[in-house]
């Protein structure tokens, strides 16, 4: 299922990069198909799956609490992620992902006060840097 999951990934960053947008067509997808994996048993060895979901409905909150300023497809991803990674391999993503994010950030932030730029106006999307994340999950990690 690695791979199934690595072109959901992929196909999502894509379009993350490109429009800013995930497209419904995709979350259903792929959300089906992490679901009917879970409902199948499957992934059995996962323990925990109600805490997959924190991240997902975690940033899903946040959009509503920011009034749509962080991206609701971000909270979408994750809450389809939980059907394939289990609640170590979806929380592990997230947080590496906003530690990537954060970093690009901050060079981001510094760049601009260097060269007197007012980098907060700057939009960046996040699910490029779950990339990165990933490949880190699945050949660092031994937690999994």
């Amino acid at each position: 299922m690695e791979l199934v999951y690595s072109i959901f990934l992929l196909l999502s960053a894509w379009y993350d990069l490109r429009t800013a947008k995930i497209p419904i067509w995709l979350l259903v997808l792929f959300g089906i198909t992490g679901a009917l994996g879970l409902l199948t048993g499957a992934w059995q060895e996962y323990s925990g799956v109600l805490a997959a979901f924190l991240p997902g409905i975690f940033l899903l909150l946040v959009t509503i609490c920011t009034g749509g300023a962080a991206g609701a497809g971000d909270g979408c991803f994750f809450i389809v992620s939980a059907c394939y990674l289990g609640s170590y391999g979806t929380i592990v993503l997230f947080l590496c992902g906003l530690f990537f994010c954060g970093t690009c950030s901050l060079g981001m932030a510094a760049w601009g006060f260097i060269h007197g730029i007012n980098a907060g106006k700057m939009r960046l999307p996040f699910l490029p840097f779950i990339i990165p994340a990933w490949f880190w999950l699945l050949f660092v990690s031994t937690g999994k």
